[in-house]
């Protein structure tokens, strides 16, 4: 469903028959993502989702449910049920779709988040590479078992693209420990309908930390990150 002008603070949906509902902290979400937290409750046929008090005016916001709806009776899941709504007068309509797979195996990644940053004039390459480790997206999207993704009704622009594994769902890019993929090209409006992602895990440079002597004759010297080689 797709609503305009939306002034409300919660969202009520009502199916025409019984459901169950699973895991909605991690599979329903919101794009743009917002400050505050999304908050359900289930009443028969119905469910109440309670919104953020962050919402930006004059803003297109889908509600991604995930697999996280199924019926009762014969348990099919409801995959990529949305319900879109904006806070302005119009729905945006821009769309990128694609696949993202393990560079080494080729194997499809599921649940990565696909994050759009918009990207402006006043921006170069090296001052872009640190928005993802700070900053929140402004779209996102997740691929689904077959590695598979869609992030749309979004604001024509332009943007970079990241997929990254969001292991600890705070929506920044922690390199090092998350794998990650990304787009060389800008996403201009429908510059690029369709991107293929190979994903992989950053190499970090180790860091020497603070040695300590833990026995006669012995030192322990830690890095942050794998040593292959050492020279004394």
């Amino acid at each position: 469903e797709r609503l305009h002008s939306f002034d409300g603070s919660r969202v009520l949906l009502e199916f025409d028959e019984y459901y169950v509902l699973k895991n909605p902290s991690t599979q329903i979400y919101l794009s743009p993502p917002t400050e505050g937290e999304l908050e359900f409750k289930q009443k028969g046929k119905k469910l109440y989702v309670q919104l953020p008090d962050s919402l930006k005016a004059a803003t297109t916001y889908t509600l991604n449910f995930g697999s996280s709806l199924t019926d009762l009776t014969e348990g099919n899941v409801q995959n990529r049920f949305k319900y879109v709504f904006s806070t302005g007068t119009f729905i945006d309509s821009f769309l990128v779709q694609g696949l993202v797979v393990d560079a080494y195996t080729q194997k499809a990644k599921k649940n990565m988040k696909v994050a759009l940053y918009e990207f402006s004039d006043s921006m170069t390459e090296q001052s872009f590479d640190s928005i993802p480790l700070q900053t929140k997206p402004s779209f996102i999207g997740i691929t689904d078992e077959e590695g598979f993704f869609s992030v749309d009704f979004v604001r024509s622009g332009v943007y970079k693209l990241l997929s990254f594994d969001d292991k600890n769902s705070d929506l920044v890019y922690n390199p090092g420990s998350e794998a990650f993929a990304f787009s060389k090209e800008s996403v201009v409006s429908d510059s690029l309908p369709k991107v293929f992602l190979r994903s992989s895990v950053e190499e970090q440079t180790p860091e020497l930390r603070k040695p300590s002597h833990v026995d006669w004759g012995k030192i322990q010297v830690p890095f942050s990150a794998p040593v292959r080689e050492l020279q004394w």
